[in-house]
C-alpha cells in the first residue's frame, strides 16, 4: 500500500453510502474525512416517508437521529473524520440547486487539504445523482487533486447503471480507469475485512430496509475508478503518479 494516500476526502449522499460503498478504502487510510450532504432534519417532525417505516422509524426526526448515532458509531470505529453538509433529503423536502451543491462542494474541497477526493458515481438515486454532477463540476476545476470515483453499493449490481455512468463520464471529457485496491481483507496489522463488516453493521436500521442480495452486494468489497479530466491530462497525471498501486 502507497503511503501516499494517507489524505483522503469522501464525499458521501447519505448518511451511510460511504461506509456501504468504500469502507476498505476508510480502514486502510485511517484519518480520512467523510463529508455527508444530506443530513439536515425535515421541517416537518412528523413526517413519515416509506423508506423510514420500511427501517423501522415513525418519524423522519427519529429516523435522522439514528441514523446520525450509527454513521458516528461507524466511523469512528473506522477512525474517520464526519463532516455534515446539512442539505435536505429529497424525501424530506426540496433537493438544492445543482449550482448551489456544487459552490458548496468547491469550499469544502479548497477548505481540506486532501490530495485525494473520492466522489460517488451517482448511480440509480436522484441524491446521488445530483451529488455526482456537482462533484464533477468540481473535479473539472480542481485537476490538482487525485480523483476516484466509487460505485455506490448496493445499486452498483442494478443492470446497465456503472456502464450507463462511464459512456456519460466519456461523454463529458472524462477517462474512468479502473483502480484496484491491493489489500488482504482478511490479514494484516490493521484488520480491513473485520473493520469493513464491523462498520457495516452499525447500520442496523438502513439494513432493515433492504433485501437479501442487496445486503450481499453491501458487504462484497469496493469498487474504485480512477477519473481523470481529458482537457487537463498534465497536471491529472502528475499527480495520479502519488498514488502508486495501493
Amino acid at each position: 500500500m502507497s503511503s501516499t494516500l494517507n489524505s483522503l476526502l469522501i464525499v458521501s449522499p447519505h448518511l451511510d453510502d460511504a461506509v456501504f460503498s468504500c469502507s476498505d478504502l476508510m480502514a486502510s487510510h485511517p484519518g480520512s474525512y467523510v463529508s455527508t450532504v444530506f443530513t439536515a432534519m425535515a421541517e416537518d417532525p412528523q413526517l413519515s416517508t416509506e423508506w423510514d417505516l420500511r427501517c423501522g422509524f415513525f418519524s423522519a426526526h427519529r429516523a435522522m437521529q439514528a441514523r446520525i448515532a450509527e454513521d458516528e458509531r461507524a466511523l469512528n470505529g473506522l477512525q474517520a473524520h464526519a463532516l455534515r453538509m446539512n442539505f435536505i433529503d429529497r424525501q424530506y423536502g426540496i433537493s438544492p440547486p445543482l449550482a448551489t451543491l456544487a459552490v458548496a462542494l468547491e469550499v469544502l474541497v479548497q477548505q481540506h487539504l486532501e490530495t485525494t477526493v473520492a466522489i460517488p458515481f451517482g448511480l440509480c438515486h436522484p441524491d446521488h445523482d445530483l451529488v455526482h454532477q456537482a462533484c464533477i463540476q468540481v473535479l473539472k476545476r480542481h485537476p490538482e487533486k487525485v480523483w476516484l470515483g466509487y460505485e455506490e453499493a448496493p445499486y452498483r449490481n442494478r443492470p446497465g447503471l456503472v456502464q450507463q455512468r462511464l459512456i456519460a463520464l466519456k461523454q463529458q471529457g472524462l477517462t474512468a480507469t479502473r483502480f484496484a485496491l491491493d489489500l488482504d481483507l482478511d490479514a494484516g496489522p490493521l484488520d480491513i475485512g473485520g473493520l469493513r463488516l464491523r462498520a457495516i453493521s452499525c447500520y442496523d436500521s438502513q439494513l432493515r430496509g433492504f433485501g437479501a442480495d442487496d445486503i450481499a452486494e453491501i458487504h462484497a468489497p469496493g469498487r474504485y475508478w480512477k477519473l481523470v479530466n481529458e482537457v487537463a491530462p498534465a497536471v491529472q497525471e502528475q499527480n495520479l503518479n502519488y498514488i502508486g498501486s495501493i
